[in-house]
């Protein structure tokens, strides 16, 4: 799992914790939670969060990943293709959007291109996607998957507070985004990497699994 269920009252304390000596702390203390906007925004997630909104043709960049060797792939070089697309301008959401798909089919060269989003202090409603993808490839990459491995969660949290300050940001200026205050919640009750014991070494491989296969 890489969330914990949100307890909502609870929230606006951790928020305070998370934001630490950010100017906003106060706003985070006091924020407002209306639960039934944030279930309503729940509800419609699929349809706000849909990336074909902003890639029209992003199922061919997962057909090219999922059938690489099938003569029906339409895009043979997927890296080659995004980094190109992603010298174009365009909205941020739509460059988020590339960036994960690049994570996806070029493991580890990917984090700096995740870093700079996340550095850029812009809001998306894929940071989050964006910042767990850069969190899962930095370990895999920099750190390693075995149990013995280093895991710098303090170092991921650090970067995870950039994140949360950049959504809290949007949210003072735009007070009825109710998806970005479920972002929020989210990343606020992600789980910090932890050492699984088993025959995969630590969660990572797992988060990993979950981030290319999972449909968001």
């Amino acid at each position: 799992m890489l969330y914990k269920t949100p307890d909502f009252n609870d929230v606006s304390k951790h928020l305070g914790e998370l934001v630490d000596a950010y100017k906003s702390a106060a706003f985070a203390s006091g924020m407002p939670i209306d639960t039934a906007k944030i279930g309503k925004a729940f509800a419609n997630e699929d349809a706000y969060y849909d990336k074909s909104a902003f890639v029209p043709y992003i199922k061919r960049f997962r057909d090219a990943r999922a059938y690489f060797d099938s003569a029906a792939v339409q895009i043979k070089d997927p890296v080659g293709e995004i980094e190109a697309r992603m010298k174009a301008p365009m909205d941020f959401d739509t460059k988020c959007v590339y960036a994960i798909e690049l994570s996806h089919v070029q493991p580890v060269d990917c984090v700096d291109t995740l870093g700079a989003l996340i550095e850029s202090r812009i809001y998306s409603r894929y940071l989050l996607e964006v910042w767990e993808n850069w969190r899962a490839e930095a370990q895999f990459g920099w750190f390693g998957c075995s149990n013995d491995s280093e895991i710098p969660n303090a170092y991921y949290l650090k970067i995870r507070n950039i994140c949360a300050n950049t959504m809290i940001r949007h949210i003072q200026k735009h007070p009825e985004d109710n998806d970005a205050y479920l972002r929020l919640f989210r990343l606020l009750y992600c789980e910090p990497i932890h050492r699984g014991g088993g025959l995969f070494g630590n969660e990572v491989v797992a988060i990993l699994c979950h981030l290319r296969s999972a449909e968001y």
